[in-house]
């Protein structure tokens, strides 16, 4: 089956926080109060972004600069060792060739509200088969894998549902007075947020991942197929690709998102040394 030809590039929102207030302990546990302005104006295009960022970088550092706000999506944890990443291209309009999370930004400002519900982003990005099963754990938003596996025209014969645990972090945001728990990310050189739900997946292997993401690469709007690589996190050297190929890693290849997760999951862990 052919990808969709009738996927078109979706808008999708920013805004500014002027008023809020982040704090994070020595262990790296966060705390914050956020304020979302009722009517914040939707950032919609790669040139909004790009004069947000020189706003936000613009001011001087004794003065709160603004949050960015916001993004967000998913990890998973296999066999409690190996976290499925994606590499950007070299393309890409922010952190090119980077190893990142299947995290983006808020579709519409109701989510600016509910940070959440980015989880989706998890399962539009990494869609996951097992032989000629394609994989939905019982989790809300997991859904989005099937408007997204269609799209991608990705071919299997049934649904299997599947158990993933929740791998819980107190990190907690009050959002317009609301606690939001997760894994809570701040860029301080971007000014950009992000809230990451990871999960454990102990289940059985021959699982095969698929890029479900589209975007602008080439002139073209279309699947963006990036690679799917295994970071792990006992030892980044080891990282691979899904079918055991070594695509070795360092700090340095990674997202500050993905890098900074990688490094709480390895405290939980006790693995403090330098990998």
């Amino acid at each position: 089956m052919p990808p969709s030809a009738t996927k078109v590039p979706e808008p999708f929102c920013q805004t500014l926080i002027e008023q809020y207030q982040w704090r994070i302990d020595p262990t790296g546990q966060v705390w914050g109060q956020v304020e979302v302005p009722p009517n914040g104006i939707p950032i919609t295009t790669l040139e909004q972004i790009q004069q947000v960022r020189q706003r936000h970088q613009a001011l001087p550092p004794e003065r709160q600069r603004p949050l960015i706000w916001v993004g967000g999506g998913g990890a998973l944890v296999l066999q409690n060792r190996y976290v499925v990443a994606l590499q950007r291209s070299l393309s890409a309009y922010s952190s090119p060739g980077k190893v990142t999370l299947p995290t983006g930004r808020a579709d519409h400002p109701a989510e600016w509200h509910q940070p959440k519900v980015l989880i989706r982003e998890l399962f539009e990005e990494i869609l996951i088969c097992q032989r000629d099963q394609l994989v939905i754990p019982h989790i809300p938003g997991s859904e989005a894998a099937l408007s997204a596996a269609q799209e991608l025209g990705l071919e299997y014969s049934q649904i299997k549902t599947v158990s993933w645990e929740p791998i819980p972090f107190r990190d907690c945001v009050l959002v317009s007075g609301q606690e939001v728990f997760g894994f809570w990310h701040l860029d301080p050189r971007l000014g950009e947020v992000n809230l990451i739900h990871v999960f454990g997946w102990s289940g059985d292997a021959e699982l095969t991942f698929y890029d479900g993401e589209w975007g602008w690469q080439n002139g073209s709007y279309g699947p963006l197929r990036r690679t799917i690589l295994l970071i792990d996190l006992w030892d980044l050297s080891q990282s691979c690709l899904p079918d055991g190929t070594p695509c070795p890693l360092i700090w340095a290849d990674l997202t500050t998102h993905c890098a900074a997760l990688i490094q709480r999951l390895r405290q939980r862990a006790g693995l403090y040394d330098n990998c």
